[in-house]
């Protein structure tokens, strides 16, 4: 209400007539004792009144027990008492006229800041007369209150004036006097307690307008002038005072730096808060994507990580705070708190917060700093690139001791003494920064449930210590409703959360500027050996523990499968001279008894290096032999390089080794456990391959029972019938029950397999359909032929096969061998009997056959296209019927 000191005071015009004239009441405070007090230092006391001539003075406060509302002597010159209002103790002061209603009050003071009233017209402040600013308030009330809230009112005379209740009352503005602003409280409307009355507006006085129900904006400064009419009488004239401010709209802190002081800012984007000052009363939001932060003054208490949503108006202070050389204090619109965020500090040394402009006002991290306390609140930190000073302005409550490293979290400002920060967070500095993921809350993500995780977008970031974990890359989209199905996300189940990192996501873990990372160490369960990293190696220590290793500032994970942890601890270091040491392989899948034992080599890029290892922790560190490391069990191999005292980082690999169970007989695999790791010993025969350019299945059998081999990736070249490969073939025993054959899914995963160059027929095992449907278990996993059967397509790849014993079969064409064009004649099929809910055959090949056996053909020259022939051609017998050709078996050759 400063605005107002030097504006002349605005008449107030009240039509119509009272019954009783209007009296005015004088308080004078400069005579204690005419208003019923002692003349000495007399403190009010809550809920005090002073009556004169029949008006009432009511005081208080919202701390009534403070001394706050006082009769005082004033300095010697200017003599007398006068009667205290202090704006820290929340005076107020309620005037009453019993039946009648206060239409004036006029107050004369010796110190005048600003009174906010509960209703009526604008106070209005007139030039300063005698020392004293006269102060006047106009309505037509009961009571009326008045309040202390913008510094202290020292009053020395108040004149009230009283009179009869008005036959229509004064409109009511919807905002009194004051300053508005375009796009939020410009818009002004009014009420009238007198039922039916009409209310007027004017900006001179003198042209009148009927108010609309939706009220009017205002677009410039003005006084707006309001009255209310019914039957012929008017109500006072009230005279409103507006200042009409458009706010410039920001969304960044440095463009308050074009702003002036006391100027006003739309903030127009959301901040999050990254710290609060309980003793100051201001938050500091932060915006680290810009490398800045800004102060605000706030009314009530805010918490780190509160996101401020934007579209409030701020006055800019850039002078005079005890803190920041600017703040802003927010004066319209609301501060609505719209969730939770994190903002995430920048690592950086001290030297480059020292000289780095671009930092000013921006939420940093300075990692392992010594700490010196210079006086109450204040210390210094110092690292290898220089010292900084700090100030404990958000009382965080950490003793800096003297022989300690510490990582300090703060914000950087440039105040009187220089370049400073402001720490939000002290630890004491450790190589290993852990992070607990067990607590999503902690790095500002819900907390997920049982079933809805909590998901990171892109480029989602979690800090802690100058450590930053980046959500890289999903990348990936399923054709299945558009979803994302590569993601990192928090994860609850069984009441423990981890982090799930999905196949095929990218992450990368950063360490702080200046230092590297040693060691990321990751906790959890079921965690897989298949997981792959751009610098440095990965082991598998256990099921429930994994580590990365190298000596590398940023490091990228790409997954393979789903990691899931729940802690992750970085080891951090700084960088060696000396490389560190690289393995021949690492990760290796080792088979007991066919690809063990495996010699492991190390080298070093630092010429003259000497690499030490071991594969116990706790071992002593030895140099590798010449010939290399030997592994023959499931072991870890950590390595170091070693060169004029120097050390590189120490960096491990993993070989796991695993059983193999051995089998010379088809029999016996299928005996096996469901994911057993399994050998053949001796050799099989392939009785078919199907080869397509992406799928290959290899049937072999051991003369008794086949063996479904699944070629992965399609390595192996097309396989005649007959083909002997040899023993040696490793995989794993597969039941998914998917187009099983019985008892289980016969499904070996080859390492390699080598064909000997060498042949053999194999002959199936005759049966007839009959046997098959009696005795179904007999009859799986064998290499059968059935012959004398007509074909009869039912649908896409499926046929019956029936015998002439009216016995039926179902077939499916898995190999595509069923002829294009059936005849009305007989077939003979030979392939593998399977169960995926059904009883069916697989074919391998289908020849035609007939009824009666070729023994019986006779040896004739007669052609005749309905009867056999057996001719002898170059001394062969050759049987034919029609233009067809066969074998004296009765197979069809062409």
């Amino acid at each position: 209400m400063r605005k107002f000191l030097l504006i002349l005071c605005v008449a107030f015009v009240t039509l119509g007539t009272n019954a009783v004239a209007d009296k005015v009441v004088t308080f004078d405070f400069t005579n204690p004792t005419s208003v019923g007090l002692n003349e000495a230092n007399y403190y009010l006391t809550a809920n005090q009144a002073i009556t004169v001539d029949g008006v009432t003075l009511t005081f208080n406060g919202t701390k009534p027990t403070s001394a706050n509302r006082v009769f005082n002597s004033t300095a010697a010159a200017t003599p007398g008492y006068e009667m205290r209002m202090y704006k820290s103790a929340g005076a107020d002061m309620t005037i009453t006229a019993g039946e009648y209603f206060v239409k004036k009050v006029e107050a004369y003071c010796s110190t005048y800041y600003t009174w906010t009233f509960d209703k009526g017209m604008s106070l209005v402040c007139g030039q300063k007369e005698n020392n004293l600013f006269p102060v006047t308030w106009t309505g037509d009330d009961s009571s009326v209150k008045f309040t202390c809230n913008a510094g202290n009112v020292f009053i020395k005379k108040l004149l009230v004036t009283i009179g009869e209740a008005p036959a229509v009352a004064y409109p009511i503005a919807n905002i009194n006097s004051g300053t508005v602003f375009k796009g939020f409280n410009n818009t002004i409307t009014a009420t009238c307690s007198t039922e039916g009355a009409t209310i007027s507006y004017s900006f001179d006085n003198a042209t009148w307008s009927t108010l609309p129900a939706e009220g009017i904006n205002l677009s410039e400064s003005c006084t707006l002038y309001l009255k209310a009419e019914k039957d012929g009488q008017s109500s006072a004239i009230s005279a409103n005072i507006y200042t009409v401010i458009d706010a410039t709209p920001i969304t960044k802190a440095s463009e308050l730096e074009a702003s002036n002081d006391k100027d006003y800012v739309l903030v127009n984007a959301d901040w999050t808060v990254v710290a609060y000052d309980s003793w100051e009363g201001y938050a500091i939001l932060g915006d680290n994507a810009n490398k800045e932060n800004m102060a605000v003054k706030v009314s009530s208490p805010l918490t780190p990580g509160d996101v401020i949503k934007g579209g409030w108006i701020a006055q800019l202070t850039k002078t005079g705070g005890y803190t920041y050389d600017r703040y802003i204090t927010p004066v319209c619109g609301t501060l609505e708190v719209s969730g939770n965020a994190t903002v995430t500090p920048l690592p950086v040394k001290v030297a480059t917060a020292l000289n780095e402009k671009s930092y000013e006002y921006t939420l940093v991290t300075i990692s392992k700093v010594s700490g010196v306390k210079t006086a109450n609140y204040n210390f210094d930190l110092t690292d290898a690139t220089g010292t900084i000073h700090a100030y404990d302005e958000f009382d965080i409550a950490m003793a800096v001791e003297e022989g300690k490293t510490y990582d300090v979290t703060g914000i950087l400002l440039t105040t009187l003494g220089g370049r400073q920060i402001y720490p939000t967070a002290i630890v004491e500095h450790s190589d290993d920064v852990v992070f607990d993921f067990s607590d999503p809350t902690a790095f500002g993500y819900d907390a997920p449930t049982a079933d809805t995780p909590t998901r990171l977008a892109d480029g989602n970031t979690i800090t802690k210590n100058g450590v930053v974990f980046t959500n890289v890359t999903t990348g990936y989209t399923s054709s299945f409703f558009g979803k994302m199905y590569h993601w990192t996300e928090f994860v609850n189940e069984g009441g423990q959360n981890a982090l799930v990192i999905k196949n095929k996501t990218k992450v990368t873990i950063a360490a702080p500027e200046g230092a590297t990372i040693r060691k990321i160490t990751f906790k959890g369960s079921a965690l897989s050996g298949t997981h792959t990293f751009d610098k440095g190696y990965y082991a598998l220590l256990s099921d429930n523990e994994a580590e990365w290793t190298g000596d590398e500032a940023v490091v990228t994970l790409t997954n393979k499968d789903t990691l899931r942890f729940h802690t992750m601890i970085v080891t951090l270091g700084e960088a060696s001279d000396v490389a560190y040491p690289e393995f021949s392989s690492t990760g290796d899948v080792l088979y007991d008894g066919f690809t063990t034992p495996k010699t492991i080599t190390l080298t070093c890029a630092t010429e003259g290096a000497t690499i030490m290892y071991r594969m116990d922790p706790a071992a002593d560190w030895a140099p590798v032999p010449a010939e290399g490391i030997k592994v023959n069990t499931t072991s870890v191999i950590w390595a170091k390089a070693v060169l004029d005292g120097k050390e590189s980082a120490v960096v491990s690999a993993n070989y796991i080794v695993t059983p193999v169970e051995a089998f010379n007989q088809v029999a016996q695999f299928e005996a096996l456990a469901d994911g057993s790791v399994a050998g053949t010993s001796a050799a099989l025969t392939v009785i078919h391959h199907w080869k397509t350019s992406y799928y290959s299945m290899i049937y072999a059998t051991d003369g008794e029972r086949v063996l479904n081999i699944n070629d992965v990736d399609c390595k192996v070249n097309k396989l005649e019938d007959g083909t002997i490969i040899n023993a040696g073939i490793l995989g794993s025993k597969k039941d998914n029950g998917y187009m099983n054959f019985k008892p289980s899914f016969q499904l070996i995963l080859p390492e390699t397999i080598v064909a000997s160059g060498t042949t053999t027929t194999i002959t199936p095992t005759k049966v007839n359909i009959n046997d098959i449907v009696a005795n179904p278990d007999l009859y799986y996993n064998r290499y059968l032929q059935i012959d004398k059967v007509t074909m009869t397509f039912t649908k896409t790849n499926n046929y019956t096969l029936t015998d002439t014993n009216n016995n039926t079969l179902a077939l499916y064409d898995r190999f595509t061998v069923v002829p294009s064009n059936l005849e009305d004649k007989t077939y003979t099929v030979k392939g593998m009997i399977i169960n995926d809910g059904t009883v069916k055959i697989y074919p391998v090949s289908i020849t035609e056959s007939e009824p009666n056996g070729i023994n019986n053909v006779s040896e004739t020259t007669e052609s005749s296209a309905d009867r056999w022939q057996k001719t002898i051609k170059s001394g062969k017998i050759v049987i034919t019927k029609g233009n067809r050709i066969y074998t004296t078996e009765g197979q069809l050759v062409k």
